[in-house]
């Protein structure tokens, strides 16, 4: 339709809907290929019918989601950044937008943590007070947190009706957006496996971490049986198992030492 020519995003609002509809002629409707093959076999009247079904339907489909697409939402609209064919564009047009989504999230944001607070899109779980950004009366500094550790607890959220996590594409876009404005920073680090694996993580060998991740990667992608196992491995695992179970030993005997101690009584 020539009415639909060169309008995007809100403009696409603006668009009289119904009066196009009823001025569009039936044989211009494009039903596809497969369902015209099928209509020039039927009667003119059953086609006519057909056709005027459709134009029905196309109508209370369009007008379905002219109602409900977010089509004026400046926060979604900057996050057109994100795409890769954003990449060809100019660096002065990417820098005015990135600028943008970055006020429209901080507005979103503080909306959101209202919201969340208020229990709106968590009426089940129970939101730690400590995730929102405030004021407290006696103090003159606002308390603020990492944002990875705020968008963590937030997308760390299940949702008891699926069975998974509530905000699954979200998390995809929250990372996205931060990756494109702190890249490999500590920001960037916030949602590795890394962080959630051990907390004595700082310990561990640079080996032993990335054994961890091989054998978290290999459950999740699910070929555990093609795992080839070596005898070095077996010697490292009879080796490590040899050194727990003395640790383990050690430890008990201090502990029964410590109870005799505690039990003789003390000279008056």
């Amino acid at each position: 339709m020539e009415s639909c020519q060169g309008k995007k995003d809100e403009d696409l609002l603006e668009i009289p809907l119904k009066s196009i509809m009823e001025k569009e002629n039936l044989k211009y409707l494009d039903v596809g290929h497969e369902a015209n093959k099928i209509l020039s076999s039927i009667e003119a009247a059953a086609k006519q019918c057909f056709k005027l079904d459709a134009q029905n339907f196309y109508f209370s489909v369009t007008s379905y989601l002219l109602k409900k697409l977010p089509l004026k939402n400046q926060l979604l609209k900057s996050m057109q950044v994100l795409r890769p064919v954003a990449r060809k564009e100019p660096v002065n047009k990417i820098i005015g937008v990135v600028k943008r989504l970055t006020k429209n999230a901080v507005r979103s944001r503080r909306k959101w943590t209202k919201s969340l607070m208020n229990g709106e899109f968590a009426s089940d779980e129970e939101i730690k007070e400590e995730w929102s950004v405030e004021k407290q009366p006696d103090e003159d500094m606002l308390q603020w947190e990492n944002i990875d550790a705020y968008w963590g607890n937030v997308l760390c959220l299940n949702d008891i009706n699926i069975g998974g996590k509530r905000y699954y594409h979200l998390s995809k876009i929250v990372k996205a957006a931060l990756c494109l404005s702190h890249r490999q920073a500590p920001v960037g680090r916030g949602f590795s496996v890394n962080k959630r694996m051990m907390s004595y993580r700082a310990r561990m060998a640079q080996t032993t971490i990335v054994g961890l991740r091989l054998i978290k990667d290999s459950v999740k992608k699910e070929n555990i049986s093609e795992t080839v196992i070596t005898k070095e491995m077996i010697n490292f695992y009879r080796e490590a198992r040899s050194k727990y179970k003395a640790e383990l030993l050690e430890n008990e005997s201090k502990e029964k030492k410590l109870d005799i101690v505690k039990k003789v009584p003390e000279c008056v």
